[in-house]
Protein backbone atom coordinates (compact mmCIF):
# COMPACT_ATOMS: atom_id res chain seq x y z
CA UNK A 1 0.00 0.00 0.00
CA UNK A 2 1.28 3.13 -1.21
CA UNK A 3 1.70 6.53 1.69
CA UNK A 4 -0.97 9.40 1.35
CA UNK A 5 0.39 11.95 -0.88
CA UNK A 6 0.65 15.37 0.64
CA UNK A 7 -0.41 18.53 -0.39
CA UNK A 8 2.28 20.50 1.31
CA UNK A 9 5.91 18.01 1.41
CA UNK A 10 7.42 18.13 4.55
CA UNK A 11 4.00 18.72 6.07
CA UNK A 12 1.42 16.35 8.37
CA UNK A 13 -2.15 16.08 7.34
CA UNK A 14 -4.70 16.77 10.05
CA UNK A 15 -8.25 17.29 10.39
CA UNK A 16 -8.64 20.96 9.93
CA UNK A 17 -6.22 22.95 7.82
CA UNK A 18 -7.55 26.41 8.86
CA UNK A 19 -6.55 25.68 12.91
CA UNK A 20 -3.36 27.59 14.25
CA UNK A 21 -1.51 25.54 17.15
CA UNK A 22 -1.36 28.29 19.97
CA UNK A 23 2.01 27.09 21.43
CA UNK A 24 3.94 28.28 18.17
CA UNK A 25 2.15 31.60 18.65
CA UNK A 26 5.29 34.54 19.77
CA UNK A 27 2.14 36.70 21.26
CA UNK A 28 -1.66 35.09 21.23
CA UNK A 29 -4.29 37.13 21.82
CA UNK A 30 -5.24 37.43 25.34
CA UNK A 31 -6.13 40.44 26.71
CA UNK A 32 -4.04 41.44 29.66
CA UNK A 33 -5.03 44.52 30.55
CA UNK A 34 -8.74 46.03 31.85
CA UNK A 35 -9.94 48.24 30.33
CA UNK A 36 -8.77 52.25 31.87
CA UNK A 37 -12.08 53.56 33.95
CA UNK A 38 -12.51 56.16 36.14
CA UNK A 39 -15.41 57.08 39.12
CA UNK A 40 -18.09 59.72 37.82
CA UNK A 41 -18.23 62.24 40.71
CA UNK A 42 -21.89 62.28 40.78
CA UNK A 43 -23.14 59.16 40.97
CA UNK A 44 -19.97 57.23 41.89
CA UNK A 45 -20.00 54.94 38.98
CA UNK A 46 -17.56 53.44 37.06
CA UNK A 47 -17.18 54.14 33.73
CA UNK A 48 -14.72 54.39 30.68
CA UNK A 49 -12.28 57.21 30.98
CA UNK A 50 -13.76 58.43 27.25
CA UNK A 51 -17.32 58.14 28.10
CA UNK A 52 -17.02 60.90 31.31
CA UNK A 53 -16.59 64.72 30.89
CA UNK A 54 -14.51 66.88 32.60
CA UNK A 55 -16.18 69.95 34.01
CA UNK A 56 -13.87 73.24 32.90
CA UNK A 57 -14.35 76.71 34.22
CA UNK A 58 -17.24 78.54 33.08
CA UNK A 59 -19.20 75.45 31.21
CA UNK A 60 -21.53 74.87 34.16
CA UNK A 61 -23.75 76.71 36.83
CA UNK A 62 -23.42 76.47 40.72
CA UNK A 63 -20.95 75.46 42.35
CA UNK A 64 -21.85 71.49 42.97
CA UNK A 65 -18.67 70.40 40.94
CA UNK A 66 -15.09 72.16 40.65
CA UNK A 67 -13.11 72.19 37.71
CA UNK A 68 -11.36 69.17 36.73
CA UNK A 69 -14.30 67.07 37.72
CA UNK A 70 -15.41 63.86 35.69
CA UNK A 71 -18.80 63.43 35.60
CA UNK A 72 -20.80 60.76 33.42
CA UNK A 73 -23.18 62.18 30.51
CA UNK A 74 -26.56 61.42 32.51
CA UNK A 75 -25.13 63.62 35.84
CA UNK A 76 -23.70 66.26 33.63
CA UNK A 77 -26.83 66.97 31.40
CA UNK A 78 -29.21 66.81 35.46
CA UNK A 79 -26.25 69.52 36.56
CA UNK A 80 -26.44 71.88 33.79
CA UNK A 81 -22.70 70.88 32.48
CA UNK A 82 -22.05 71.66 28.60
CA UNK A 83 -20.07 69.43 26.86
Amino acid sequence: MAPPVLEHPGTRPTGSEDTVDERILAHPRIPTEKPKTAVCAGCRGEYPRRELVTVHEGHHDGLVYFHGAKLCRPCARRNGVEF
